[in-house]
């Protein structure tokens, strides 16, 4: 299966780099709060 027929890969080839933007800020969120557990 293609990645780009992934309705979630054509939304954030629509937003471009606000997307890009958007998905670093939540890996960073994600990775920020595993290391509280830590």
């Amino acid at each position: 299966m293609n990645i780009f027929d992934h309705p979630l890969a054509s939304l954030f080839s629509v937003f471009g780099q606000t997307g890009a933007m958007m998905k670093n800020s939540l890996e960073q969120l994600l990775s920020s709060g595993s290391q509280c557990y830590d």
